[in-house]
């Protein structure tokens, strides 16, 4: 899933501790959309990408 919708594979970060942060960050996000029920992952980031301050919204 990581790679698949977030590109992790793609990722050019590979320096220090950045790319387990960004692992768990992406981890977080995937977190958060299955907490809220959302079943259609990468249709709902390209949604969320154009409306950030909604996607806030998803945590609490």
């Amino acid at each position: 899933m990581r790679d698949t919708q977030l590109g992790e594979a793609t990722s050019a970060v590979r320096c220090g501790a950045i790319p387990q942060v960004m692992a768990a960050l992406r981890n977080t996000a995937l977190a958060v959309f299955r907490n809220a029920g959302v079943t259609q992952i990468a249709d709902t980031m390209k949604y969320y990408a154009s409306k950030p301050k909604l996607a806030v919204n998803l945590i609490n």
